[in-house]
Parts: structure tokens; sequence; C-alpha cells
């Protein structure tokens, strides 16, 4: 894997989302689905892994960690995203970057019975490629995660999720 983006800056990506009251279910880590929830900290980190198929990519990763002042922080955040995410299901969001419009249906929100949400993102004429987003409330940090393959994203997903859950238990 490559890391490409490291930072500790909230994205600004879902600037370029039509439909604004689904930022939070677009993308991890975006200044707007945060504004007002009293973060006081973010770590941000992406990866991909180069591959000659059409779309450039065999596997991208994207992980954010929200930091607050207590467990009621990530909490309340993650109780205002299962409502958004839910809203957002079974939606077509449209996605305009560098003046480039792409077409994304996300899925249903599904809840993995372990404080974790995930949903399905499909690309427009994406050949396969499905991206996930998961998010986990855990101590006072709010894992905000997101995940594309042309193989099983939503296990993918889920698995850097606890990875980064395992870590911050142990801290």
């Amino acid at each position: 894997m490559e890391k490409v983006t490291e930072g500790a800056r909230m994205g600004t990506d879902g600037g370029n989302l039509q439909d604004r009251d689904c930022v939070g279910a677009f993308a991890p880590g975006q200044q707007d689905a945060y504004a007002g929830s009293g973060y006081i900290s973010t770590a941000q980190t992406g990866y991909v892994r180069p591959n000659a198929n059409e779309i450039g990519l065999l596997f991208q990763t994207f992980q954010a960690v929200v930091g607050f002042q207590n467990a009621d922080g990530p909490q309340a955040y993650f109780e205002k995203e299962v409502e958004e995410w839910q809203r957002c299901a079974n939606r077509t969001l449209t996605f305009t970057p560098n003046g480039n419009t792409v077409q994304i249906v996300v899925g249903p929100m599904t809840d993995t019975g372990d404080r974790m949400i995930t949903q399905t993102q499909t690309l427009e004429n994406a050949q396969g490629w499905t991206c996930v987003r998961a998010l986990a409330p855990r101590n006072n940090i709010a894992i905000d995660t997101f995940a594309c393959s042309a193989n099983d994203a939503a296990a993918q997903v889920v698995s850097v999720t606890n990875e980064i859950a395992k870590k911050i238990a142990a801290a």
C-alpha cells in the first residue's frame, strides 16, 4: 500500500457534493459533517495499491480518527450520522470534483451490531468498483473510514475500522 495523503485537517470534498445533507455519509472526516460537533482534533491517512485496471487502483482506503473532549462527543456524532446515513440510503448523489460529475448510488445503512455502521457506495460506470463507509465511536474517538475495491470492500472497511478500534482500546 502506498500512503498518498496524511494530515491533521478535516477534508473538504463535501463541498463538491450536490446533496449537502449527505456529506457525512459521503466521505470520512469531512469538515462540513463535523461542524458544530465539538471535535477537538483529527488525524487522517489515505492509501492506495496501484493496479493497471481502467480505474487505476486495486484498493483505496481512507481513515480518519476524530478526537473529542470525552466519550459523549463521538457517541452524539454517531447518533446524528445514523439518522443522516438512513436518510441518504438508496439515493443517487452527485459529486463534481474538478468539473467532472460522478453519480454515486448509496446503498442501505447496515448496523454491524458492535456500535459500527457501514454503507455501500457504487460509482457510475466503475466496472465493479465499490466503496464502503464505516463509522464507529470508541472512547473519545470517532473512527471514520472508507474503503474501495473491486473485491470485498465491506470486509476491508470493517477490518480497518476494527484494527483502529483495537489500538484505541489498548491506549
